[in-house]
């Protein structure tokens, strides 16, 4: 089944935030299809959205048109959907997947607007007011979908509150029974759309939007579901208008009643007969508070984005001993010359050396070390039908491994890796044979491997390495359906395929939360996500010195780095052989120098295997719950304990000492 993201299209505009980690606010279209006439719905879209771009934040007005969802709409599209007014679908959750089936036009109602933003990764949505509890809907269960949305999907909503037509006391006591935070921004009483005058308390009191912003990282931080609402009273300038809509809203209820109408029927009618009865002051409210909520939400946004919080991408913390490790990708037969140490490697010509043949692949690699750390891990990968896949399976059991993972493929060989090492150990050039990887291990495989998986595990890391990309789109789309149940990392593997994988996550909208490229590939990931940062970063890689520390060039760039990609990871570990490695996110560089002994500079053994030492020592560690800056420091001591020794399980027992033990 094709992965919905597919069916998303996002505005030049909204792709230039994504890429610039520049604050984004969602808008919904139903106020322009159902809620205004035309031409005053698309002359207020068009002033909401400057208002918005006033604050610092760029608007995305969402919306469905011919079966595909918009994030961010062009003029004409909003001409298109002012025109159309009713004729579009109200689309709310229940409605978006036949919307998108059928190939129709859908203006998003909040719970429809809420989702779809929430697979967009945008924190923050703006609108009018939001659905209720209907008056009398203790007995006729008329209750909208806004709440159970709001309950469910973590987006913060930004309105006017609720519309006097409705039971504003009992949809208070459904949102607290749903457990969703209510705060009333600069006053105690929760707004009544229309009037600030409700005669309800909010729970929660808000006066700046850095208080939001501190609880929604709150929010996320603890795992809660759901997002928070957050009611904007009516500016002051319109409270007398206000009021006299209040008034045509009584007379309308009672009109309502005394004709008999009920059901989908009686917000239209309601609507119309208030502007009808306030001789348009309702219409003239409605604006005014809308441009209010979303100079507001704006600002949220704004606050936001600029604490260390990352929307819906929480970093990598403490997952409980019971988190399991899935390895996705590479497993072949490695065979790795290099010169004798007394020789230096000479092209077009043989050189004296060694070869030593193994057992390789990037997943396998992780994936051993994760097994010789202790960690519950898995690999799911695939062999031909051949001697050296035999071989392969055979060397797993062999070194303790389940096999479970791996799938047979009758028709394919065996992947393999060639690879020349110089003198110092460092990769010079390698031939990879991985044709395998472009059609096994099958989507069907890693699905039942990776459920199963969860059926005995509280938690699961996934760790999808660069040789299968094409099954990113898979594992991510089940991180979203099993929520904070999975973690994705991705390890690049190449400049080619971290570029590969860059892509996919670009095209498809995809989020991982965590990703481990050297320095090249983040270069590489960066520049294909933003072909306009590519020339400078070719230069800075191009010109960057044989130096061991950290400097403030590479802090700059790696900044760059962290902005452009953090729509789509949460955490980048960038390595950089001696220099060390650095976290980056879209808002900070932590530089972490290379461990070294004191008064000892690093050995020249083989860096082969280090980076999967790093990137496995790390899972291992998050996987028993210590904090990411440990785990970044016990990675680069198992690392340096690979070089120093070329051996994984010496490594492990030197560097396994009580104070790491205690750590971890």
């Amino acid at each position: 089944m094709a992965d919905i993201s597919r069916a998303f299209v996002y505005s030049q505009e909204v792709c230039e935030a994504r890429q610039k980690g520049m604050p984004i606010v969602a808008l919904e279209s139903t106020i322009i299809s159902h809620g205004m006439p035309y031409p005053q719905n698309v002359e207020t879209a068009r002033k909401v959205e400057a208002v918005v771009r006033s604050q610092g934040a760029t608007p995305a007005t969402i919306a469905i048109l011919e079966g595909r969802v918009h994030i961010g709409l062009d003029a004409n599209a909003l001409e298109l959907l002012g025109k159309a007014g009713s004729t579009c679908k109200k689309t709310s959750r229940r409605d978006i997947a036949y919307v998108i089936a059928n190939k129709l036009n859908g203006a998003t109602t909040v719970s429809g607007t809420a989702f779809l933003a929430s697979k967009a990764s945008i924190p923050v949505f703006v609108t009018g007011g939001i659905g209720g509890v209907h008056r009398g809907g203790e007995l006729s269960m008329d209750v909208s979908a806004d709440l159970t949305e709001l309950s469910q999907t973590g987006v913060t909503v930004v309105c006017a509150g609720v519309k006097s037509i409705l039971d504003i006391r009992r949809t208070l006591e459904v949102l607290e029974t749903l457990g969703v935070p209510v705060f009333a921004y600069g006053t105690e009483e929760f707004p009544a759309f229309f009037t600030t005058k409700s005669g309800c308390r909010a729970p929660f009191r808000a006066d700046s939007p850095a208080v939001i912003a501190r609880a929604i990282q709150a929010q996320r931080s603890l795992g809660l579901p759901g997002g928070l609402l957050v009611g904007v009273p009516i500016p002051k300038d319109e409270q007398a208008n206000g009021m006299l809509v209040e008034q045509a809203i009584e007379s309308a209820l009672r009109e309502a009643d005394e004709k008999g109408v009920q059901g989908a029927e009686t917000t239209p009618f309601l609507l119309k007969r208030v502007n009808e009865l306030s001789k348009g002051a309702s219409l003239k409210s409605n604006i005014a508070l809308i441009l209010n909520n979303a100079k507001v939400g704006a600002a949220i946004s704004v606050a936001l984005s600029k604490s260390a919080f990352q929307p819906f991408r929480s970093l990598p913390g403490p997952l409980g001993h019971e988190a399991a490790v899935l390895c996705v990708g590479g497993l072949a037969q490695d065979r790795i010359s290099r010169p004798l140490s007394s020789q230096s490697l000479v092209l077009h010509t043989s050189t004296p050396g060694t070869t030593k043949e193994g057992v390789g692949g990037v997943a396998h690699n992780v994936g051993r070390a994760l097994s010789v750390l202790g960690t519950q891990v898995e690999l799911v990968s695939a062999v031909g039908n051949d001697d050296t896949g035999r071989l392969l399976i055979d060397s797993l059991r062999e070194s303790g491994m389940t096999t479970e993972g791996i799938e047979l493929a009758q028709t394919c060989n065996t992947a393999s890796y060639n690879a020349l090492h110089d003198e110092t150990g460092d990769l010079h050039a390698a031939v990879a044979s991985m044709s395998i990887f472009a059609e096994h291990p099958t989507e069907a495989h890693v699905s039942q491997r990776l459920n199963k998986c969860l059926s005995t595990a509280n938690k699961v890391v996934v760790i999808v390495d660069g040789n299968v990309h094409r099954l990113l789109s898979l594992v991510c789309r089940i991180r979203c359906e099993r929520n904070d149940r999975v973690k994705v990392v991705v390890e690049p593997t190449s400049i080619v395929k971290g570029s590969y994988l860059a892509k996919k996550m670009l095209d498809e909208s995809l989020f991982v939360d965590v990703a481990k490229p050297n320095l090249e590939e983040a270069c590489s990931m960066a520049s294909t996500v933003n072909p306009a940062v590519s020339q400078q970063l070719k230069a800075y890689v191009a010109k960057r010195s044989s130096a061991v520390d950290w400097t403030e060039e590479d802090r700059v760039n790696l900044g760059m780095i962290g902005r452009i990609l953090a729509p789509y990871i949460g955490l980048l570990i960038v390595t950089a052989g001696p220099k060390g490695a650095a976290r980056v996110t879209g808002t900070e560089v932590t530089l972490y120098p290379s461990f070294r002994r004191r008064g000892e500079t690093l050995q020249s053994g083989t860096t082969n295997g280090a980076g999967d030492a790093l990137l496995a020592a790390f899972v291992s560690a998050i996987a028993k719950g210590t904090t990411v800056e440990d785990a970044i420091n016990f990675g680069q001591k198992i690392a340096y304990e690979v070089i120093s020794h070329s051996s994984l399980e010496l490594a492990v027992k030197k560097t396994r000492t009580p104070n790491c033990a205690s750590k971890l």
